[in-house]
């Protein structure tokens, strides 16, 4: 059982409670969150008593993250590339001291054939850039991923129900119950052979629901035998970087 509450200092919490749990165990992640576990017999109360006595520690976590992404996340330099299946992105920063703003928000994006470049002040945020970064993504992943996704399934017998792309960080696709298909975005910055891999995977998903031998064996098929060394190159990349 899934509950979410919001707390003034540590924001989003998602209490879960299950069978598993044995203790009360808190949690902090740069990118799902706050999380709590309880175990079933423990009510509610007793789960908010408990985040309550641990705030301060949650607190100094979240801020630890925090500046570990600043230093992290920097914007990027002059002449830095996103290379995706349909063109390049190029990063333009511009000195905002008495030059005119690019946009009222700082950034504007120049198209010239299949090269974007983004102009953007020094003061314009990271996520700023993102969002910015994230809509050319969404419309290179839609003039490439829903043909391919057709051809895929038609190639190999497969049928489903509609497809969704997403802006996720923490997954390439999923395949529902319904036999819905959502795809990443940000497959569109895969070389296609692994786009190819991650939609293969979710068509295989729609025969077998979980990662048993059988769908391995499927996968692996449609993979012409290349499963393993496919998802070992995958491995090296991350939906979770959007900006180089």
């Amino acid at each position: 059982m899934k509950k979410i509450i919001s707390h003034p200092i540590a924001g989003e919490v998602l209490i879960v409670k299950g069978l598993s749990s044995r203790t009360l165990r808190l949690s902090v992640n740069a990118v799902r969150g706050v999380r709590l576990s309880v175990p079933w017999h423990v009510s509610y109360s007793t789960a908010l008593k408990f985040l309550e006595s641990k705030i301060e520690w949650v607190a100094e976590a979240l801020k630890r993250q925090k500046e570990k992404a600043e230093k992290r996340e920097k914007l990027p330099t002059d002449g830095q590339i996103i290379e995706t299946q349909v063109g390049t992105i190029i990063f333009r920063p511009l000195n905002s001291e008495g030059a005119p703003a690019v946009s009222t928000k700082g950034i504007k994006v120049k198209t010239t054939g299949i090269v974007r470049e983004i102009h953007f002040e020094n003061y314009v945020s990271t996520e700023e850039l993102r969002k910015t970064v994230a809509k050319i993504l969404k419309k290179d992943a839609t003039a490439i991923l829903p043909s391919r996704l057709a051809s895929l399934a038609a190639l190999h017998g497969f049928t489903y129900g509609r497809l969704a792309l997403r802006n996720n960080v923490s997954n390439w696709g999923s395949c529902s119950a319904k036999r819905n298909i959502n795809l990443n975005i940000h497959l569109i910055r895969l070389p296609q052979e692994l786009s190819d891999y991650v939609i293969l995977h979710e068509l295989a998903h729609l025969k077998h629901r979980n990662h048993g031998p059988e769908f391995h064996r499927l996968l692996d098929s449609l993979c012409n035998g290349r499963e393993k060394e496919l998802s070992r190159q995958l491995r090296k990349f991350s939906p979770r970087r959007s900006l180089p």
